[in-house]
């Protein structure tokens, strides 16, 4: 009964074994990288050295690409088909999309309230 999902879990779990703690790490230091380029971007915006259009397209990005990476590997979804990739990536997009416009309109328009 279970025959045709049977292949992708054992495709699944194969690519899950062979990842050692090497490659994991490596995984954890393009992250704290990542990280570090954020924190960048925003100090570069405070100090007026790039404009807040530059920081919000750089932040988006390396938030998409931060959460990928953690899902991909992490949530250990590599070893998985691509359609539940997007299932997984395409909310992650939305949500990092919408929190950013979010902060676009209150910063745009502090005080509209009251």
């Amino acid at each position: 009964m279970a025959t045709h999902t049977e292949p992708a879990r054992v495709h699944a779990e194969e690519a899950h074994a062979s990842h050692g703690t090497r490659f994991y790490w490596v995984v954890g230091a393009i992250l704290a990288v990542a990280t570090a380029i954020e924190i960048g971007t925003f100090v570069a915006h405070k100090e007026h050295l790039i404009p807040k259009f530059l920081e919000v397209i750089v932040l988006l990005l390396l938030t998409f690409l931060k959460g990928s990476g953690v899902v991909l590997f992490f949530m250990h979804l590599q070893g998985d088909r691509p359609p539940y990739w997007f299932m997984f990536l395409a909310p992650l997009g939305l949500a990092v999309t919408l929190v950013m416009l979010m902060n676009l309109i209150v910063h745009a328009f502090v005080g509209i309230a009251g």
